[in-house]
C-alpha cells in the first residue's frame, strides 16, 4: 500500500512539474517541491522528523540518497526541486552570526548610546564601517575580530531606506 502512495504521489508531483513553465514563479516551485516532499517523505515519516532538521543541501542529498536505498523513488527531474524545497524551508538556521552581531552591538554600543540611537541609523556596509570605527577611535574598544562580525550584522539589519 505505501508503495502505492509513494507512486502516485510520485507520478502526480512529476506532473505537475512538467505543465509548469520553465520560468516558474517560487510559489509554484515551492508547491512542486512539497508536493515532492509530500509525497516522497511522507508515505513512511511523520511530517515532524523533516521539519524539525535544519541540513544544508549536501546532508540533505545524504538523506535522499539514503532513502533512495530505502526505497524512496525520486527521477533525476524531481530532485532539484526536492532538494530546493528542503533547502529553502529546512536549511541551516542563519542565526549565530546575527546573534553575535546582535549581542555585539547591544554591548558595544550601548556602553555609550541608547539603543535607540543605534537602531535609528540605516547606512551602507561602508558607512557602517566608517562608524565603527569613528566609535573605535572614540574609545569604544571594540576588538578588530569583532568589527566585521558587527559591521555585517548592522549593514544587514539596518540598510540605507529605498
Amino acid at each position: 500500500m505505501r508503495w502505492l502512495l509513494v507512486m502516485l504521489f510520485t507520478a502526480a508531483a512529476l506532473a505537475a512539474g512538467q505543465t509548469a513553465a520553465p520560468a516558474q514563479d517560487d510559489a509554484a516551485a515551492d508547491a512542486a517541491g512539497k508536493a515532492l516532499v509530500n509525497g516522497v517523505c511522507s508515505s513512511c515519516h511523520g511530517a515532524d522528523l523533516i521539519t524539525a532538521k535544519q541540513a544544508s543541501r549536501a546532508d540533505w542529498q545524504g538523506v535522499l540518497d539514503r532513502m533512495k536505498g530505502y526505497g524512496a523513488t525520486l527521477d533525476d527531474k524531481q530532485i532539484a526541486p526536492f532538494l530546493d524545497y528542503l533547502v529553502k524551508n529546512y536549511g541551516p538556521r542563519q542565526t549565530a552570526a546575527a546573534d553575535a552581531g546582535k549581542t555585539m552591538m547591544e554591548e558595544y554600543c550601548t556602553s555609550c548610546h541608547d539603543l535607540d540611537v543605534v537602531t535609528a541609523i540605516t547606512a551602507t556596509p561602508t558607512e557602517w564601517q566608517e562608524l565603527v570605527d569613528r566609535m573605535n577611535r572614540k574609545g569604544a574598544d571594540i576588538p578588530a575580530k569583532d568589527i566585521p562580525v558587527l559591521v555585517q550584522y548592522l549593514a544587514k539589519t539596518y540598510p540605507p531606506k529605498k
